[in-house]
């Protein structure tokens, strides 16, 4: 509803309200100036372009939002991306194919099947392209699990105080914790990353669980996850309650302290040049890795983040989290392009398949899937 005061004559000030009005710079209107800034035919451009100029310097700014761009980008740039953003818009579609109707609250793909755990300290169970059962499970007390990159093991943590590696043939390796820690493996499979709630990260030898190194973070002690870059030369450890540090695997070394606190989930893109980084306080950093520099800060559009993930081929990253939608962003542009309901009100983890032709989702309601399909 919008309210206007009017001065009839020798009455005083008359207040009248409108109700189903947009404002003109609202973001609805933007987002559809956007949509519009995509289409194939000119006049529809050209229409939209005028839309947004003739909102002035206030439709600018809100452009300039919804693209996710900086303030040192001028007008007429500002509108090119605004056109491929909305051509990504329409060029791509998220159709649910899948609704499990059972809670999770870990999942990972392995090739077109889906590894479930429904609940922290349960079994980790295994379900087909048509989202059947396979059968095949592990687990009776697993609060964190990671799949090997090589598709012929898993590690998992059984209760408190102990990883379980298992390879294909092989008798299953044990590591002793002190917690539920969390579990990454080296994209070679070679290693195996573990991290709980302490001030450091264990490095272990997948062949026989020998410890073969240890990353200490500095500041409070948190709740650490453990990633590896796509090349397994970096480890990132993020940090519940602190900042998240990024170390050189062959000598250990603190490359950088990335200075921004409570870490949920940090994500590689595909090509391992930038950091995504889901936060407690509901942003969304984009980190450069090579120098440790924040690109962009975004609104996760929740009130807490607690997942992303980036599509195999880094034109799509995802996010989600607390009573909010799931976020379809740009990799290109990071910017908005489309938003799916995950049937949560916690969304707990989210995973493209490595085709990037599906997107999976859980919560602490449902568990869900789309089929991806671009032009």
């Amino acid at each position: 509803m919008r309210c206007y005061a009017v001065r009839p004559l020798a009455l005083g000030v008359t207040l009248f309200c409108v109700t189903g009005l947009v404002p003109a710079q609202s973001p609805a209107a933007i987002e559809s100036a956007i949509e519009r800034l995509g289409s194939e035919s000119p006049a529809e451009r050209a229409g939209a372009r005028k839309v947004i100029l003739d909102m002035g310097d206030a439709g600018i700014a809100a452009l300039r939002r919804a693209c996710a761009a900086t303030k040192g980008i001028p007008p007429e740039m500002l509108f090119v991306i605004a056109e491929d953003i909305g051509r990504e818009r329409r060029s791509v579609t998220f159709k649910q194919t899948w609704d499990l109707g059972e809670r999770g609250w870990r999942l990972q793909w392995r090739g077109d099947q889906l590894a479930l755990l429904q609940k922290l300290g349960g079994t980790v169970r295994f379900f087909d392209a048509q989202w059947q059962p396979t059968g095949e499970s592990f687990g009776k007390d697993a609060g964190y699990f990671a799949l090997s990159p090589t598709g012929k093991g898993f590690a998992f943590n059984e209760g408190k105080g102990k990883v379980v590696i298992a390879q294909d043939g092989k008798p299953p390796v044990q590591i002793a914790g002190q917690d539920r820690p969390s579990v990454a493996y080296s994209p070679d499979g070679s290693l195996l990353a573990t991290g709980e709630y302490a001030n450091h990260v264990d490095l272990w030898r997948v062949a026989d669980g020998a410890r073969v190194n240890q990353f200490t973070v500095e500041g409070t002690r948190g709740g650490l996850r453990p990633l590896f870059s796509p090349d397994g030369k970096l480890l990132v450890v993020g940090n519940r309650n602190d900042k998240t540090h990024i170390f050189n695997v062959d000598t250990g070394k603190v490359l950088h302290v990335l200075n921004r606190k409570q870490t949920q989930q940090p994500v590689f893109s595909p090509n391992g040049k930038l950091l995504a980084i889901a936060y407690v306080d509901a942003k969304i950093g984009i980190w450069n890795v090579a120098t440790g520099k924040l690109v962009k800060l975004l609104d996760g559009a929740a009130e807490e983040v607690f997942t992303l993930a980036w599509s195999g081929d880094g034109r799509f990253f995802a996010s989600a989290g607390l009573k909010g939608p799931i976020v379809i962003w740009s990799g290109k542009h990071l910017a908005k392009l489309k938003t799916l309901d995950s049937g949560s009100e916690r969304t707990f983890r989210l995973a493209f398949r490595a085709d990037g032709k599906v997107l999976a989702a859980t919560g602490n309601q449902t568990t869900r899937a789309w089929t991806i399909a671009t032009k």
